[in-house]
């Protein structure tokens, strides 16, 4: 009889062990889903705002309007900007060029041909500082890099020499990189032919 008591206790300590062994692993297992889902929730509620966010952005964009100048009729390359050519005009963010402008630095030119309706950019305009003034029926002619010459500026007039003779006077810097002059259409071929024979050589007046 006493040894069923025992057994019995035995059994009884065993059993609350298990069972309370079995609830602690349920409440972990409850809590590590709690964590899972709260977890999952804020990932989703982060994802969504992100989205919502994106979208108003976007919205945004396409509502807001910004004033730029944009090409009313073709435009060749050289061609001056003008109120001819040009107009101010509201487009949707979405779509402006973060380099457009706005106003244009009177004797500005196109560095390449535009079409109507393109919004002008920074990167399309050759301002009047790095432009020269070709007399009509001048050429230009593409110098050797190594051909001497003194420190020489863009619209500088010099003298292209060979020998003791000066080939072409009074000819124009019409660009520095690369290095070229602009000659009378006289003396073009003669000038070409000299300086990349290595003949030649420039004389600055100033």
């Amino acid at each position: 009889m006493k040894s069923l008591s025992l057994f019995l206790r035995a059994a009884t300590q065993q059993l609350s062990a298990l069972v309370h062994s079995t609830i602690t692993a349920l409440q972990v297992k409850r809590t590590a889903q709690l964590v899972a889902v709260l977890g999952l929730s804020l990932f989703c509620a982060v994802l969504i705002t992100h989205a919502v966010r994106s979208v108003s952005m976007q919205q945004k964009k396409w509502t807001s309007q910004r004033t730029v100048l944009v090409v009313t009729s073709a435009i060749k390359e050289g061609d001056e900007f003008t109120s001819e050519n040009t107009r101010q005009r509201d487009i949707p963010v979405a779509v402006t060029p973060d380099d457009a402008v706005q106003t244009i630095t009177p004797g500005t030119t196109a560095r390449f041909a535009l079409q109507p309706n393109t919004a002008v950019t920074m990167s399309m305009l050759l301002s009047a500082q790095d432009t020269v003034a070709i007399p009509s029926g001048w050429r230009i002619v593409a110098l050797p890099a190594h051909m001497p010459s003194p420190p020489l500026q863009l619209r500088d007039t010099v003298d292209v020499v060979a020998g003791e003779a000066v080939i072409a006077a009074g000819v124009i810097v019409a660009s520095l990189k690369p290095m070229t002059i602009a000659v009378p259409a006289d003396v073009a071929a003669l000038v070409a032919s000299v300086t990349q024979m290595g003949e030649a050589s420039l004389i600055s007046a100033r």
